[in-house]
């Protein structure tokens, strides 16, 4: 019995009658209102009655209460935009209904006017709004598993790509943005749609020259009493014209950003949520630039392990060479004939440049004066290079036999 008190299906009209409060009814009264409802399901229907109610016209719509309710309605979207850190696109000044806008607001109400068919703009820009702070959320939760620097450098690219040249970095939490960040943030947004329309454009004038849709793509949906052709006309019209639209947007957008920074107060945290001065960016960027930080990955905690300093061997000392300079004696020792030098420089010296050789070699006695000679402009030369070569001058000892020999400045093995 419940159920059949619960929905009544009118076998004539296919209509289905519910009746509230079914279950506090009683089981007497359940059976009553059910005979009463199959009663009047079997009354014929009274033509006249039936005429009256069709000449019944609604009645006119009481046009001081319908602004009074708008302007409520834009006064509580101002107040939800502003505390959510979205300019609105007109000052509280500018009395609502529109009737001469300025020039300076005209075009982007004209565009939220446009956007929603409501004259509520306030409304259709929170709305816009709201999907932009849910596309927010839905981002940084397929950046979970990778790191969140990957999303920053997509932005950045895609605000370079359009010339939007401003300093800035996001945070995987979008509550702990600035005012400026979430702003370019929507700009950013606003330019992927921008590219979602030109794709579209770009595809319908793609099928438009063809005549015919791609293998690979969708067919577009011919409208009644069209051909293929019309019908791709006319919705290529339509993307064109949003595009138009579209680029209403972001000027305003370029505008409010170029606000925000002329305003800055150089505190991220100041009274009106705006962001850094130029400074404090150019700061930030700096440091950015000279100290690279690890990718942030939402959801795990990374741990950098600390690196011990690796220090470069020292430089092997320089092996001291001699200045020496003997001309017409081979025997004599010249500059840069070292054995030792080339001994560290990791090459073997010649079995007969030994320098217990070249010193035991005996030293004829005719040239005895070129070697005092010698001596004394290797003693001027050492002196001449001075700190530069920091090389002492060689002692010269003179055997018996009147042989010049010097002692040699490091062991050889012989």
């Amino acid at each position: 019995m419940s159920d059949r008190l619960a929905n009544i299906n009118c076998s004539l009209t296919g209509s289905v009658v519910s009746i509230p409060g079914f279950s506090m009814l009683s089981e007497a009264q359940r059976d009553m209102v059910y005979q009463e409802a199959l009663r009047r399901q079997a009354m014929p229907i009274c033509a006249e009655t039936l005429a009256d109610r069709l000449r019944w016209i609604t009645p006119p719509i009481d046009e001081d209460e319908e602004t009074e309710l708008s302007r409520s309605l834009e006064a509580k979207s101002r107040n939800d935009l502003e505390s959510d850190g979205c300019p609105p696109c007109y000052p509280p000044e500018l009395e609502f209904p529109f009737r001469d806008p300025p020039q300076r607001y005209k075009p982007i109400i004209e565009y939220w006017q446009s956007c929603l068919r409501t004259d509520v703009v306030l409304c259709a820009q929170l709305s816009k709004w709201r999907q932009f702070r849910r596309s927010q959320t839905k981002i940084r939760s397929r950046f979970r598993t990778k790191p969140f620097a990957d999303f920053i450098h997509q932005t950045r690219q895609r605000l370079q790509k359009y010339n939007i040249r401003v300093p800035f970095t996001l945070q995987p939490d979008p509550t702990k943005q600035n005012r400026l960040q979430n702003w370019l943030e929507y700009e950013d947004y606003c330019l992927r749609q921008l590219e979602r329309l030109e794709s579209k454009a770009d595809q319908l004038r793609a099928e438009l020259r063809l005549g015919s849709p791609k293998d690979n793509e969708r067919p577009v949906r011919v409208f009644e009493g069209k051909t293929y052709t019309e019908t791709v006309t006319i919705k290529l019209q339509r993307a064109e014209r949003e595009i138009q639209q579209h680029h209403v947007l972001l000027r305003w957008v370029a505008q409010e950003r170029q606000t925000m920074i002329a305003g800055a107060t150089g505190n991220d945290g100041d009274i009106h949520g705006t962001a850094a001065s130029e400074n404090t960016w150019r700061n930030r960027l700096r440091r950015s630039q000279t100290r690279r930080e690890a990718p942030a990955v939402m959801g795990n905690v990374r741990v950098s392990k600390v690196r011990p300093v690796k220090h470069s061997a020292p430089l092997p000392r320089s092996i001291l060479q001699s200045t020496e300079c003997v001309d017409n004696d081979r025997g004599d020792v010249r500059q840069g004939d070292d054995p030792t030098s080339q001994f560290h420089a990791g090459r073997k010296p010649p079995p007969n440049s030994s320098l217990r050789a070249r010193l035991q070699k005996p030293v004829p006695p005719s040239r005895h004066g070129k070697a005092r000679d010698a001596a004394a402009v290797r003693r001027a030369s050492c002196q001449s290079q001075g700190t530069r070569q920091r090389a002492q001058s060689p002692v010269l000892y003179k055997t018996r036999s009147g042989r010049i020999s010097k002692r040699p400045s490091r062991w050889v093995p012989t």
